[in-house]
């Protein structure tokens, strides 16, 4: 029976398999990967750490795409070798690692069910944020657009917001600050202010929409 365990755990892990290779398109690492290099040759350049605040975020960024990549090669690893554990079992007729798979493949099983549902949180600080450790400017790539981020506490109007975003490749740019919602475009660059999901400072009824981003489509809904 033990080693008929084995070749069931082998169709287990197979059927993980496709799981496994979609979530490298989900979580984006092609892009991940394409961004660390383009961050890693920025950071190489003479007067990279003129600028503390931009090359501090510059890291942080780095860590964060690498540690995402990391998650996901450990995840491989880990089917890797639990299905090598089958064939080896199977191979020289061992049962003797068959807790040991049973144990591993239930870490791996949850932890790629986890992964899907463990959404990034990009932040930036805001005026109020006095305190705060977090990036002024924040610049991401998400299905296949590039983001620039910002509170709009620091830029004096939609017009200068268009012309940083752009400056930095960004098609599309996230800001807050007045909690009023606005969705219009500026010199190729989209501005979208969700608003706020709470009561308004200045009073009022939350407004706030949702941003569904496509390598083709990006598409404004209202959600409140």
């Amino acid at each position: 029976m033990s080693m008929l365990e084995f070749e069931e755990y082998k169709g287990k892990l197979n059927t993980l398999k496709p799981a496994l290779d979609d979530l490298q398109d989900a979580l984006h690492l092609e892009e991940a990967k394409r961004e660390i290099a383009e961050l890693q040759e920025e950071s190489a350049q003479d007067g990279f750490w003129n600028n503390v605040s931009h090359s501090q975020q510059v890291q942080q960024r780095i860590k964060q795409l690498q540690t995402k990549c990391e998650k996901y090669d450990k995840l491989c690893s880990s089917w890797d070798d639990l299905f090598t554990m089958c064939e080896m079992a199977l191979e020289e007729d061992d049962a003797s690692m068959l807790e040991e798979l049973k144990a591993e493949y239930d870490t791996l099983s949850e932890k790629l069910e986890e992964m899907p549902h463990q959404p990034v949180l990009y932040a930036v600080r805001g005026n109020n944020d006095l305190a705060s450790m977090l990036p002024d400017q924040l610049l991401i790539e998400l299905g296949g657009h590039k983001i620039w981020m910002e509170h709009g506490h620091l830029v004096p109007n939609l017009m200068t917001l268009a012309f940083r975003a752009k400056d930095h490749g960004a098609d599309i740019a996230l800001f807050g600050h007045t909690h009023e919602p606005l969705c219009e475009y500026a010199y190729g660059v989209m501005l979208l202010n969700p608003g706020s999901a709470g009561n308004r400072c200045r009073g009022g009824a939350a407004r706030a929409s949702l941003l569904l981003l496509d390598k083709d489509k990006i598409r404004v809904e209202d959600i409140l």
